[in-house]
């Protein structure tokens, strides 16, 4: 089965929500769910460079997978580099 930019994007979402307040993460999940994944890609990466969440190679190679994946920019991702632990 091939992953959905929603699965992926939710995913991501809860391997970061015990870093991140829970009204970011039901914000990001209420994106999610309503079709706005780029924007709620952009949205969870902003708030883990604001609340300075350390972030694994593994997860930051997922966050640039699916922001290619959603031809975004990679802008989007790129200041999370120096929280890669």
């Amino acid at each position: 089965m091939i992953d959905t930019k929603e699965s992926l994007l939710n995913d991501l979402t809860k391997e970061f929500s015990e870093n991140l307040p829970s009204a970011v993460v039901e914000h990001i999940d209420d994106l999610s769910n309503a079709g706005e994944w780029g924007v709620g890609l952009e949205e969870l990466c902003n708030m883990i460079y604001e609340y300075d969440v350390s972030v694994s190679e593994i997860q930051y190679e997922k966050i640039k997978k699916l922001g290619r994946v959603m031809e975004m920019d990679s802008s989007t991702w790129d200041m999370l580099k120096e929280l890669v632990s």
